[in-house]
């Protein structure tokens, strides 16, 4: 039986995430029978790719949206995109994140009524790596702590997820992290992030993943995007 644990969420704006975990012969049933992503033959995938797809489907069962209510395609950007029969649930923006690893998915979704993205992620050393491709030096460094680089990477790739493709993450995307902020003094911030010469405030949050323990950073936003 697959285990569903929720850990976010957030209603500014909206959005859920979710700790799931589901055996191969159960992802396999409900890969075959299932009706959220109509373009997408979910049971041709890899095992972890049925594990993200199922994950998201259950968050969003977990709104209030069955499969026949809202189904999700994608763009040529492959970026996600409601199909829905209510005309003002396909008007909706839609973002969505996963982090999966060893049969364990995190997944966030976020919904809202103008540009709108989400990020989630573990603190992982292979941050470091690229911290000198996605940050300017004044943000961060490889040297810098997990924690500062994983609440960096998920504002801006929620950025980018909400305005992109088309930008670059060092020339377009910038964040005003706090200089007293502390990633230890609370589990939610409300952080500046500006979109070329726009200023917009992303919602932060580092939690405890309640399936193995780990420190799990999410981001969605903009704020002003917000559910209708």
């Amino acid at each position: 039986m697959p285990l569903i644990r929720p850990f976010f969420t957030s209603s500014a704006p909206l959005a859920l995430a979710l700790a799931v975990q589901a055996d191969a012969t159960a992802l396999l049933l409900w890969a075959k029978s299932q009706g959220r992503f109509p373009e997408r033959d979910v049971a041709a995938l890899p095992a972890h790719r049925q594990l993200e797809h199922y994950a998201v489907d259950v968050v969003l069962k977990r709104m209030g949206w069955e499969a026949h209510q809202m189904q999700i395609v994608h763009d040529a950007q492959r970026k996600p995109i409601i199909q829905s029969e209510d005309v003002g649930m396909a008007q909706q923006a839609i973002a969505i994140a996963h982090s999966t690893e060893e049969g364990l998915c995190h997944a966030l979704v976020t919904i809202g009524s103008g540009a709108i993205g989400c990020d989630i992620e573990g603190e992982r050393e292979a941050l470091r790596t690229v911290a000198h491709r996605v940050l300017s030096p004044d943000e961060g460094t490889a040297e810098s702590s997990l924690s500062r680089l994983s609440a960096l990477w998920t504002i801006k790739e929620s950025m980018f997820k909400a305005f992109g493709p088309g930008l670059d993450f060092r020339r377009d995307l910038r964040v005003a992290l706090p200089t007293t902020w502390d990633p230890e003094s609370a589990s939610f911030w409300t952080i500046e992030g500006h979109v070329q010469s726009r200023s917009f405030h992303w919602k932060v949050s580092a939690q405890r993943s309640p399936s193995n323990g780990a420190r799990i950073w999410l981001c969605c936003g903009p704020l002003e995007a917000e559910f209708v």
